[in-house]
């Protein structure tokens, strides 16, 4: 349903303004939809605006600044010539996105040969570092694949091959590179042999290096897949209206209103990117490719992007965000022009902004996020573990699912036949995680020991499971869940015989109660529920569990946090994580018994 239905059916509907002088007033209809009144959904922003650049606000309406007009087709020369002059401007007058010296070169890219050439060639091993490439970020779509380089076609693409025999997406780049007097083009379907498994392997834990040392990265952010051109006519719904609104002083003002090109709550959220703010705050993009899980890291890295949006041209370096329609003072993206936070609590947002795409393949889930995780600074002095660091790794094991109202009816957990990232990683579900914010978190627990399983070529890539050694405070529990309010509690019994008072937890998804036969355990054990199961919605009363307790916050006396963890099954004497607790009371801790546990 759109917001106006949702409006007319009487959902709930808040209503933001963004007044900043100078810049258009911005109109926001936010929806809350979900069991968490922090989980805000942005459902459409507009801006209102004045289109006359010498008048900095509108003569009796002065919350409304000015925008320049929105180009509604990409193929004007009106939109190379923007993107000309920001390269020009980037090159010019930005210290902070001068290239770094590199001798990284990719393994192959395409030379498009001269800009009348209709013949493309595949190079290999060759130097393109001097002349620079640009590298293209695409969805491949699902109903149509694009052209994919394998064993049999290899020599073909080194010979050559007619530009025509090129999908619209992968023609659409070449036109840009050779607008903008860029040889070399890098695109992973044709530039990655998708039958090698050595190959890909190895080329993906490069995928970092060649978006981050790249000339452009071109993001064809408004095609679903290859056979749709991200050049050519805008939908008519980004198409600008214009309105007379009458004056206090009885003048009849001519004000444009358009969508504006993100949705974002609060709504100076999409003025920062990376969004380095709230746990809970949302930024999103117009476009399919924005909805990629791949696609995330290829534009991070970027030194240089330009995104080709459905609502909007969009130049992006380490220096500032700018459209085409936009007027500067542009949006400043670089550390510093805000409230600085810690290197691991980067890496939680990232991870919620990551998570919160889609991927075809479960087994993608950290491949796909490797270049960034190379990238962080973390990466120089800690261990890379299954999508955590070791030098935080007691915070980085609290994160959870992000709030939906069906939250403990979903199967989240991936089955090991998919992949094998351990319980403990945030990898091993199929839904966007967030992580809480614990100024105060003082370490209850003692890490002894952390492995994960990787290849030599990826360390930061697949992994083929792992194992968590903790030294903690454990306090046996039993699990309850109510499918009328889709909740999950966990409380333990007293040594009177009287049951404590529940405290309310998030799983992993839906959780079941299992009785193995021939296992050691005793009665009902809770675990979760695997992606593809069949659905199970009943009340449960009765799995057992235990608290895991990690530290304490120091805010309340409801202070304890940790993980919800269960017998394993399948591998007796290990546990596995089911789901993260928080606002514990001291009591939990206290009548715990501190043991060394091996979690999977």
């Amino acid at each position: 349903m759109s917001w106006v239905t949702d409006t007319r059916n009487g959902m709930h509907l808040d209503v933001g303004l963004m007044i900043k002088e100078g810049a258009p007033l911005v109109i926001q209809c936010t929806g809350n939809f979900t069991y968490d009144p922090l989980l805000m959904h942005p459902r459409v922003d507009l801006e209102i605006f004045c289109n006359n650049p010498a008048v900095p606000t509108a003569p009796g309406a002065p919350t409304v600044g000015v925008a320049l007009p929105r180009t509604m087709n990409t193929l004007d020369p009106s939109c190379m010539e923007f993107a000309r002059q920001c390269i020009r401007q980037c090159q010019n007058e930005h210290p902070r996105c001068a290239k770094l010296p590199t001798r990284y070169t990719p393994t192959r890219v395409l030379d498009l040969g001269e800009n009348d050439g209709s013949v493309i060639k595949l190079l290999c091993d060759s130097d393109a570092s001097s002349a620079g490439w640009a590298a293209l970020s695409h969805c491949w779509g699902t109903e149509t694949k694009p052209p994919m380089l394998n064993a049999k076609n290899l020599q073909d693409w080194i010979s050559g091959i007619d530009r025509s025999a090129l999908p619209p997406t992968f023609s659409n780049a070449v036109d840009v590179c050779r607008a903008l007097s860029i040889r070399y083009l890098w695109i992973d379907s044709i530039c990655i042999l998708q039958d090698d498994p050595k190959d890909w392997e190895r080329e993906a834990t490069r995928m970092g290096d060649v978006y981050q040392h790249a000339e452009l990265v071109i993001v064809g952010a408004s095609s679903k897949g290859p056979e749709v051109p991200f050049l050519g006519p805008r939908e008519d719904e980004w198409g600008t209206k214009t309105f007379h609104f009458e004056t206090p002083f009885g003048d009849r003002l001519p004000l444009h209103v358009r969508k504006r090109r993100i949705l974002a709550a609060p709504l100076d959220q999409g003025h920062y990117d990376p969004p380095f703010t709230d746990h809970w705050a949302t930024w999103k993009q117009a476009g399919p490719l924005y909805s990629r899980g791949w696609c995330f890291q290829e534009a991070y890295l970027a030194g240089r992007a330009l995104h080709f949006a459905p609502g909007s041209l969009i130049y992006q370096c380490k220096t500032h965000r700018r459209s085409q329609e936009s007027m500067p003072p542009y949006s400043l993206v670089y550390p510093g022009t805000f409230e600085e936070v810690s290197d691991y609590r980067k890496w939680h947002l990232l991870v919620k902004l990551y998570t919160a795409r889609q991927l075809t393949f479960a087994s993608d889930k950290l491949p796909a996020v490797s270049g960034l995780a190379v990238s962080m600074p973390q990466a120089g002095g800690s261990r890379y573990l299954a999508g955590l660091w070791s030098e935080s790794l007691l915070v980085d094991l609290l994160w959870h699912v992000s709030p939906t109202g069906n939250r403990s009816k979903t199967p989240m957990a991936y089955p090991p036949s998919e992949h094998r990232a351990p319980s403990w990683s945030w990898a091993s579900v199929k839904q966007g995680v967030l992580w809480n914010e614990y100024k105060n978190f003082e370490p209850l627990a003692q890490v002894m020991e952390a492995k994960c399983s990787v290849t030599e070529a990826a360390p930061f890539g697949a992994v083929s499971g792992g194992h968590l050694k903790l030294k903690a405070r454990l306090k046996p529990c039993i699990v309850t869940h109510d499918r009328h309010k889709g909740q999950h509690h966990a409380y333990y019994i007293k040594p009177d015989g009287t049951k404590a008072k529940m405290r309310w937890f998030l799983g992993d998804g839906m959780l079941i109660p299992t009785v193995q036969e021939d296992s050691p355990q005793q009665g009902a054990v809770c675990r979760r529920y695997n992606v593809g199961m069949e659905t199970y919605y009943d009340d449960f009363d009765g799995a057992s569990a235990l608290f895991l307790c990690l530290g304490r916050t120091g805010s309340w006396h409801y202070d304890h946090v940790g993980l919800v963890v269960a017998p394993s099954l399948g591998n007796p004497g290990c546990l596995e994580r089911i789901g993260t607790i928080n606002c514990v009371s001291k009591d939990w801790y206290d009548e715990g018994e501190e043991r060394v546990v091996t979690v999977i």
